[in-house]
């Protein structure tokens, strides 16, 4: 009984000991986060707090490709003082987050030793997106004698940017950049980035500016990078971007021999309102406003006209419904055979029963369009054939004509054909066979039109329909 006693003791203050360790731990460390949603597209994820997002963006325990949609449900602030409360996605596997501001505010501000609010590497991509037009990513991590960054990409890392504003808080000597590339990929289709440092800094992997504005806030002197900066290491292709200096002069900078390399060959340059000519030796773009405009790309045509009717002209005035997008030079041809067609001149009018080629010329209405090298254009509905060269589109489809009733010529047995059988009904109609003058129509069988049937109308038949060279280009007619 009294060693049953001792240890019943001993277990309850085990017990005991036990809850008091708990009681150590941080606040929040074994909470059960209660998130609405499924992850999906259609139903992601609500997040509501730091820490929820947090371990929805830690891909630690992830075995399996994974993609997840999140969507702020309001606005998450976090002031503190904690380290190594940032968020890190880099993962053994493909991770994929798709991240909606939703018109919320995310934002840190933090005296830490993080010097990064998103880092962003091996196999794992990050896309912003906003689908409200209010939402914010803010940061204002200081961490001593060192630049912080808000979003930073490592080997592999995929970071896209479609719509938000992100802001850099940040004001001191060291500042704070928006996105740092170290390594993977960074793709800015939209978005408005404010730093006093750079918005876009960029020393090693791959930049693509497709769009945004960039907002440097404060002038940190000649010595401080700011505004887009970027090294020969990264490559980078600018297609589209507005830069504005609040305070001192906007800059693009590149380590390269020339701007030339990173700025897209068809874009428009102005700085405070000036068209700007890059040379070979040009580094560097400064000034209060800078716009860089490429001309938009145009994927998809679409084009009607009116189709071909037998005993009808030609349409050679087709619209075309896509902005940015001219057509002209309409060219209707009568197919002959696989290798041969006519074109119509004039009032030449459709024949019923054939097929005709409609080719028009596609172009930019305006410099400020381009044809995309894979484009897409569709004739009242149909997709046509199109090859684009020299930025011009050259557009092809061909219609048929409804016989609407008429007959062919030399189709004397009616079966939507002329073949031998033809031939052979001819010759014994022209023979006088009894019978075959009343059972056949001696019009249809009347292919040379001298308005009789004979042997020769007999011989025409048979050489069209072995495909003698030019006899269904003669004698192709509907009556």
């Amino acid at each position: 009984m009294i060693n049953f006693k001792r240890r019943g003791l001993s277990a309850l203050t085990a017990l005991m000991l036990v809850f008091s360790l708990f009681a150590l731990l941080p606040q929040g460390a074994f909470k059960a986060y209660a998130l609405s949603g499924t992850g999906t597209e259609g139903d992601p994820y609500i997040v509501t707090t730091y820490d929820e997002l947090r371990s929805l963006l830690n891909c630690g325990k992830i075995f399996d490709d994974t993609t997840r949609y999140i969507k702020l449900g309001q606005d998450i602030i976090s002031n503190d003082s904690n380290n190594d409360y940032r968020f890190t996605l880099i993962c053994g596997h493909k991770f994929d987050i798709i991240l909606d501001l939703a018109g919320h505010t995310l934002s840190r501000s933090a005296k830490t030793l993080d010097s990064i609010l998103f880092t962003i590497g091996y196999n794992s991509k990050l896309t912003i997106n906003d689908s409200v037009g209010t939402g914010v990513i803010s940061s204002n991590l200081n961490c001593g004698n060192q630049i912080s960054n808000l979003f930073y990409l490592e080997k592999d890392g995929e970071l896209v940017i479609n719509s938000g504003t992100i802001v850099t808080l940040r004001n001191s000597d060291y500042s704070e950049r928006c996105i740092a590339v170290e390594g993977g990929t960074v793709t800015v289709n939209g978005g408005v980035f404010k730093s006093n440092n750079a918005a876009v800094y960029g020393h090693l992997g791959n930049i693509t500016l497709n769009g945004g504005e960039y907002v440097q806030t404060k002038d940190m002197g000649n010595y401080m990078v700011q505004g887009i900066c970027v090294y020969e290491s990264c490559t980078t292709v600018i297609n589209n971007c507005r830069l504005v200096a609040t305070d001192g002069s906007a800059k693009i900078y590149t380590s390269n021999d020339s701007l030339k390399s990173v700025i897209s060959s068809d874009a428009s340059i102005k700085v405070d309102g000036e068209s700007v000519t890059l040379t070979d030796s040009t580094k560097q773009l400064k000034g209060t406003e800078i716009i860089i405009k490429s001309p938009t790309k145009v994927k998809n045509v679409n084009i009607t006209v009116t189709e071909p009717k037998a005993g009808e002209i030609p349409d050679y005035n087709p619209v075309c419904s896509s902005e940015g997008v001219a057509v002209s030079d309409a060219i209707w041809s009568k197919v002959n055979s696989e290798d041969s067609t006519t074109q119509l001149i004039g009032d030449d009018k459709y024949e019923a029963g054939c097929k005709y080629v409609f080719k028009i010329f596609a172009f930019p209405a305006s410099k400020d369009y381009k044809l995309d090298d894979d484009l897409t254009v569709t004739i009242n509905g149909k997709q046509a054939t199109v090859g684009v060269f020299l930025g011009i589109g050259l557009v092809n489809i061909e219609f048929e004509v409804p016989s609407d009733g008429h007959r062919q010529v030399g189709d004397v047995n009616n079966d939507g054909k002329i073949t031998a059988d033809d031939a052979i009904i001819v010759a014994r109609f022209a023979a006088g066979y009894p019978g075959y003058s009343t059972k056949y129509d001696a019009d249809i069988a009347d292919m040379n039109r001298d308005g009789k049937v004979t042997a020769d109308d007999a011989i025409i038949i048979a050489r069209y329909a072995a495909g003698y060279p030019g006899y269904a280009e003669k004698y192709t007619k509907y009556v």
